[in-house]
């Protein structure tokens, strides 16, 4: 599938020389591909918002590939369908994104890039949105896509990171831009971890943990609690059964047995005690779906 080429100002010659003889010339270095593009590789591909009529139903999102050719001026890529496409070096980013959809650690608030899981195990892919209002379901917007907002379920969606070559960034809060002026998220205002959660607390007065990720973090230790408890209810049990055999042998090795003929029952009994003695021990514990392409 051919790819709608790019908007490039193309200069003349003349101002070509005209650059390169000004103090403020600056050689233009040549596109690399992204880190992790390495032949074999699996990636996530970006599809630019387009008016190509076959395209436009999947752009704006991110799309699993493999690379299967890398050249100094592209990326040819297989996708999971069997079909190829060459990209843009910039097109392509990691496949691994730090935190998996509905893990993040606070909750989203309005305003905040994001990415949707289509819920697809077949023809799975991320499209990016925009938080519109918060509530059980979130309203998401799509800034790259022509699509109306809709609900989306929170276990479907994560914070928006992009791959700028060094580390992962988060887009800024509110930017908007008129449709075709920004053809992916590399051209937007991107900020750190340490900045972008800055942000969050000066604009929101604080970050509030997300109640999933917390009710997932409050069942975990109450039952590393209630293991806890039943290990040492164990343990007491145990060391209760060890003090009666104690107890038992102490009272054996103390006892007076010298009959004037005793019987082989009775040296046993002597000896090892009565069955009515012996401690039973420690009781065994019983074993205790969105938007599709």
């Amino acid at each position: 599938m051919a790819r709608a080429p790019r908007k490039v100002n193309r200069k003349t010659a003349s101002q070509l020389l005209d650059d390169h003889l000004s103090e403020d010339f600056e050689m233009e270095r040549p596109v690399k591909a992204a880190k992790g593009s390495d032949k074999g590789e699996i990636v996530r591909v970006w599809w630019e918002p387009t008016r190509d009529k076959d395209r436009t139903g999947f752009a704006g999102a991110y799309w699993p590939a493999k690379v299967v050719r890398k050249t100094s001026r592209y990326l040819e890529v297989e996708y999971d369908n069997g079909e190829r496409d060459k990209c843009d070096p910039d097109n392509i980013f990691p496949h691994d994104v730090p935190i998996d959809f509905g893990k993040e650690v606070y909750d989203l608030q309005v305003g905040e890039f994001v990415e949707v899981s289509n819920n697809s195990t077949t023809d799975p892919c991320a499209w990016l949105g925009c938080v519109a209002s918060v509530g059980k379901k979130y309203l998401i917007d799509y800034p790259f896509h022509d699509s109306p907002s809709e609900y989306i379920r929170p276990e479907l969606l994560r914070r928006a990171r992009v791959w700028d070559e060094v580390d992962w960034k988060y887009i800024q809060l509110g930017q908007k831009w008129k449709p075709g002026d920004v053809a992916s998220p590399l051209e937007l205002n991107l900020l750190t971890d340490d900045d972008y959660f800055q942000q969050l607390k000066q604009t929101f007065g604080g970050l509030k943990s997300s109640s999933k990720v917390k009710a997932d973090a409050d069942a975990a230790a109450a039952e590393s609690a209630g293991e806890a408890a039943a290990s040492s209810q164990d343990d007491e049990q145990q060391q209760a059964a060890a003090d009666e055999q104690q107890k038992s042998s102490s009272k054996k090795r103390s006892r007076s047995r010298k009959p004037d003929k005793p019987s082989r029952a009775a040296l046993d009994e002597a000896s090892n005690g009565s069955g009515d003695d012996k401690p039973k021990g420690a009781k065994k514990r019983k074993p205790t779906s969105v938007r599709q392409a």
